[in-house]
């Protein structure tokens, strides 16, 4: 039996990796919008985000990392589409992420902001 390859998307810096699992830790956030910030924009105040329905939870574990379940499809979005392309997220369990670069001048390792 083959397994299945983990897939992963990337939207601008934030990096949306399939898992198998979610820790049974992560605890369900009480999402009010339409939308959930998965990374936010310090720079051009253009966030990335991703549509919310009955379909889509977020949950955040005791380290902070955020995970997606969904169990249908859902877009990953920008306010301003000329920014970054819509991209449609297939069900699957799902872990948010921050893209990394290495500073050389300060030998140090950062999150990539937009």
């Amino acid at each position: 039996m083959r397994k299945k390859k983990l897939r992963k998307a990337i939207h601008g810096e934030v990096v949306i990796v399939e898992v198998k699992e979610i820790p049974e830790t992560a605890k369900r956030l009480d999402i009010k919008e339409k939308h959930f910030v998965i990374g936010e924009s310090s720079t051009i105040g253009n966030d990335h985000r991703i549509a919310i329905s009955n379909a889509v939870a977020i949950l955040e574990d005791e380290e902070n990392n955020r995970y997606i379940d969904n169990s249908d499809d859902t877009e990953v979005f920008c306010p301003k589409s000329e920014r970054h392309s819509t991209i449609m997220l297939p069900a699957s369990k799902w872990q948010i992420k921050k893209a990394q670069e290495f500073d050389y001048a300060n030998q140090q390792t950062r999150a990539v902001v937009d």
